[in-house]
């Protein structure tokens, strides 16, 4: 609808006022002047297919090359206006090829025709139909490079888009002119100059979330991940971060640089802020962030309340590994033996194997032996179960003899 309306509007000042009354009565006939103004007080009015009949019954009074060229050129915005592109794109092309209309309508016409163009997928002619007028003494039209440029980005022409828009990048450049050169940027693989281009973007619209988003993407992309932590974290400060997928990401870079303290404080604030759900996605990555912090005790707080939700083996195994590493063999031995409920076979003799080693530390042989030749009976546990009983077996050997020594 929009393109329809400037592509109309342009009409309206190419036709009734680039030249004077007068001027314009002299070239076509007075009938047909009189028709052509009906005509655009009905397109004015939004009345296309009424615009459509008055043209149809006039376009006879047209009997020299510009009086065709203006009504071909009339019919082509009202083909516009009726969603009719390909009949608009065949009226713009007979309008040019007569070449009798002044070289400024000339030229707006043959952009007019390229968005046409563009519009139907031809993306190649739409191409040729600016590059033809790219160098033209008249004043180009408005958006006239930016969709050639566009055109030569859909065509992964990234070089000829660039050249095309660096010169107006660097005074005053809006904000379409400048997405777009970041695409070319993009397509040329040059994450330096797209960061030259962001930075101006984001002096444009420092609000944009995206923004920043691509800035830290594009400092990962050169290898400068305390670059991109600095901009998410800005931009988090900002409050540009509230999507779940941009919080785990800024976590995942705390985490990456060494910051896991700064990653739990992150995720566990979001969470009770709402701004994160208490998915086990999200809790296992707290959980990641709690253990590589060192906070176990915050770690094993939100392992228990997994395990006791749905009973997880994986978290138990987590659980129980925090457990040893702080010599607690009861709550260790406990937590084993409750994820061995829930259990699937390839989980269940890990937990075994966990589990022998636990009963070993508290002195419980007998059981430590049994659990260990559980643990031994998968492929996965069979070499570390039997390393466990030879083990077991040599403890009691040398227990027996000195046992024998002292008789």
């Amino acid at each position: 609808m929009l393109l329809k309306q400037l592509l109309f509007s342009i009409f309206y000042l190419l036709l009734f006022l680039s030249g004077s009354p007068a001027l314009a009565a002299h070239s076509l006939s007075r009938p047909l002047y009189s028709s052509l103004q009906k005509v655009q007080d009905k397109l004015a009015a939004g009345q296309a297919d009424e615009a459509l009949r008055l043209l149809q019954g006039s376009d006879s009074q047209a009997h020299t090359d510009y009086a065709h060229a203006i009504v071909e050129q009339t019919y082509a915005y009202i083909w516009l206006q009726l969603d009719k592109p390909e009949a608009a794109a065949s009226a713009f092309s007979q309008a040019l090829e007569r070449n009798v209309l002044p070289p400024g309508t000339q030229l707006n016409m043959r952009y007019n025709l390229a968005a046409v163009l563009s519009r139907l997928g031809r993306t190649r002619e739409a191409i040729e139909q600016l590059e033809s007028s790219l160098h033209s003494r008249q004043q180009l039209p408005s958006g006239f490079k930016r969709l050639l440029a566009r055109l030569y980005i859909e065509t992964k022409k990234y070089r000829q888009a660039a050249d095309l828009l660096q010169p107006a990048s660097s005074s005053g450049a809006d904000e379409n002119h400048l997405l777009l050169l970041l695409l070319a940027y993009d397509g040329l693989h040059k994450p330096g100059k797209s960061i030259r281009v962001l930075k101006q973007l984001l002096r444009l619209n420092p609000r944009h979330a995206l923004y920043w988003q691509q800035l830290a993407a594009r400092y990962q992309q050169m290898g400068k991940p305390k670059h991109a932590l600095a901009v998410l974290e800005s931009s988090w400060l900002q409050g540009l971060m509230t999507k779940p997928s941009h919080i785990r990401y800024l976590a995942q870079l705390y985490m990456q640089q060494g910051l896991a303290y700064k990653a739990g404080r992150l995720l566990d604030s979001e969470i009770k802020r709402g701004h994160l759900q208490t998915t086990a996605a999200n809790k296992k990555l707290l959980i990641s962030a709690w253990q590589l912090a060192r906070e176990d005790s915050k770690a094993i707080r939100l392992l228990e309340q997994t395990l006791g939700g749905d009973g997880n083996p994986q978290a138990g195994l987590q659980l129980a590994q925090l457990y040893m590493a702080s010599e607690s063999w009861s709550d260790a031995a406990r937590v084993l033996q409750q994820s061995l409920l829930s259990a699937s076979d390839t989980q269940k003799y890990a937990l075994l194997l966990m589990l022998g080693q636990v009963q070993y530390q508290q002195q419980h042989v007998t059981q430590s032996r049994h659990t260990f030749e559980q643990a031994s009976a998968a492929a996965a546990t069979r070499a570390q179960a039997q390393q466990w009983l030879h083990y077991l077996d040599y403890l009691q050997n040398r227990g027996d003899k000195k046992a024998s020594h002292e008789e």
